[in-house]
């Protein structure tokens, strides 16, 4: 070797072929930059789409929290009226018999039924 071939063979760096990869330069036309690049960016992006669904998931699980309160409140208050409509057709109901019974009563037995007035008392 001569003299100029040792001294740049002494400044480049040695590449081990099977541990490291060799230095590429972009736009060198070596085939497998591009593949190699494309994988990186694929990489990124996928990166960044797990990011983005897990700071999307956790948004909808706030938003999923927040539609079971709201959906048991208003179970809760859809329950209370369902009560008080029960409630109010029961005691119509009971009224409703009472006075159908009160009123058979009276056209059975109101011949028999007399209403007077109240004796008065005259003062002496």
């Amino acid at each position: 070797m001569t003299e100029a071939n040792r001294s740049s063979a002494e400044s480049t760096p040695r590449v081990n072929a099977e541990t490291e990869p060799s230095r590429i330069a972009p736009g060198l036309g070596h085939p497998e930059y591009h593949f190699v690049q494309a994988v990186m960016e694929l990489r990124t992006a996928m990166h960044q789409m797990d990011t983005d669904s897990k700071v999307s998931m956790a948004r909808l699980e706030g938003k999923v929290d927040s539609l079971k309160e709201s959906s048991d409140s208003t179970r809760k208050k859809v329950d209370d009226l369902v009560r008080w409509k029960t409630l109010i057709l029961g005691g119509a109901v009971v009224l409703g018999v009472l006075l159908s019974g009160i009123f058979a009563l009276y056209t059975k037995f109101g011949d028999r039924i007399t209403i007077a007035p109240a004796p008065t008392t005259t003062a002496k």
